[in-house]
């Protein structure tokens, strides 16, 4: 009974959505209209009760297990990304070839646009209302994971799954440490008394969801198969052009910050410099100069000296975390700049020559492997690819995360990248830096 009243609310959510996104793409069309000079009016009941347009979304969106699978909250944005997309393409298609013109292609553009924004966003609201009140609880155990797996699951109320000991009807396997046998065994046993059964692989360094699975059904062998997308000539092309189109984008916007942040720190400091620029290692190993505002005042080095001999377990807190926990070096204008992270913002300038990108691992200071121990392995890895202004290892705890787990968290980006992960990263660096958690 709980799996249809979810089910039900679900759909009638999506067909909600995609009446929203109708609706609001005519409006704002026929706004737009006289601005640009056409007369033409449309009609909003055309186009909410074009049928074809709901049908075919819920048909997809039912077949990739929306309405009846746990996902998690990006991937299952990532799903409706790309149903919406495919069930657009087929109403284009059939308009095309029935010839039909009497629903304007921007007007659907439009809708498409708006419906990957705000089905989310009602998937949200009422994915965790449903579990607030049972509907979406699923009763879960795991076996064999660590407290941070378990917290990962059973406090993310979209994923909707609820820890038990009894009547459980999903249990959680972590497969390391687990021979095939045990595994197997595990896996039978549950799966005849009618459990779902979700199990993590031995392979933890790369994201199956973008893998191609398949099966060699002869021999009953289970294929992944993995690649480096970011070895592509035209994913790299790609990020290099969606790079330039952000920057120009954020350009007429920034340069009045800059004047800002450039006055404020003159006033401060009249005789300091405005920017801060300090060679780092980018990709291929190749060493540029990379900008930054300057937060600390111009006599650090004699401060710093002064304040670690007199607090020298400030030195054991670097080596771990590779910055100070209290720096006296910092300006107070730079003291915001920092929490804000607007002291990054000159970085624009390295994605614009093209020494960084704006999604990528952050770049090493000039001889900082060395002390953080890094192997030469993985820093081929981090350098296969341009440093960026913002990343994994940024929206993933930043400043107040061991260094080494940093590290590891851009290792994992460069192995897994998407264009998808970098919009994610990109809208979570926005929220950190407008709540400005974790800056330093």
């Amino acid at each position: 009974m709980k799996k249809l009243i979810c089910f039900t609310i679900l759909l009638l959510a999506d067909i909600f959505a995609i009446f929203c996104s109708l609706l609001l793409a005519v409006t704002i069309k026929n706004t737009l209209n006289p601005i640009f000079g056409i007369s033409d009016i449309h009609q909003i009941s055309q186009y909410i009760n074009f049928t074809h347009i709901y049908f075919i979304t819920l048909l997809i969106f039912f077949y990739q297990g929306i309405y009846t699978k746990h996902f998690d909250f990006w991937h299952e944005n990532f799903i409706i990304i790309k149903s919406s997309l495919l069930s657009f393409i087929i109403i284009f298609a059939i308009l095309a070839l029935a010839k039909n013109l009497n629903f304007s292609r921007i007007i659907l553009t439009l809708s498409f646009m708006i419906l990957v924004f705000i089905a989310p966003v009602f998937k949200l609201i009422i994915k965790i209302s449903l579990y607030k009140t049972g509907f979406w609880a699923k009763n879960a155990i795991a076996i064999n994971t660590d407290k941070n797996f378990r917290a990962e699951i059973f406090k993310n109320h979209y994923l909707g799954y609820k820890f038990s000991r009894k009547d459980y009807d999903t249990i959680f396997i972590a497969a390391n440490g687990l021979n095939s046998d045990k595994l197997e065994n595990l896996i039978q046993e549950n799966i005849l008394n009618h459990k779902e059964v979700i199990f993590t692989p031995i392979i933890r360094d790369y994201d199956i969801s973008n893998a191609f699975i398949f099966n060699i059904f002869n021999s009953q062998t289970n294929l992944i198969m993995l690649e480096n997308s970011l070895l592509k000539p035209i994913n790299r092309f790609f990020k290099v052009a969606f790079d330039y189109f952000l920057c120009i984008l954020a350009l007429p916007f920034l340069f009045l910050i800059f004047c800002i942040i450039a006055i404020c720190i003159k006033l401060e400091e009249p005789h300091g410099s405005i920017f801060f620029r300090q060679k780092r290692m980018g990709q291929n190993y190749k060493e540029f100069y990379c900008y930054k505002f300057r937060s600390m005042r111009e006599n650090g080095d004699e401060i710093m000296d002064k304040y670690l001999k007199d607090n020298p377990h400030e030195i054991e807190f670097y080596e771990k975390y590779h910055k100070y926990e209290h720096d006296p070096r910092i300006t107070k204008i730079g003291n915001f700049l920092r929490k804000s992270s607007l002291d990054e913002l000159p970085q624009i300038i390295n994605v614009l020559k093209t020494d960084m990108s704006i999604v990528g691992p952050r770049p090493f200071i000039t001889g900082e492997r060395e002390k953080a121990g890094i192997c030469k392995n993985d820093l081929n890895i981090l350098l296969s690819v341009k440093p960026g202004l913002t990343g994994l290892a940024q929206i993933l705890g930043r400043g107040n995360t061991d260094f080494k787990i940093r590290t590891q968290n851009d290792i994992w980006y460069v192995k897994n990248w998407t264009v998808y992960t970098d919009l994610i990263i990109i809208f979570k660096t926005i929220l950190i830096v407008l709540k400005r958690e974790g800056a330093s």
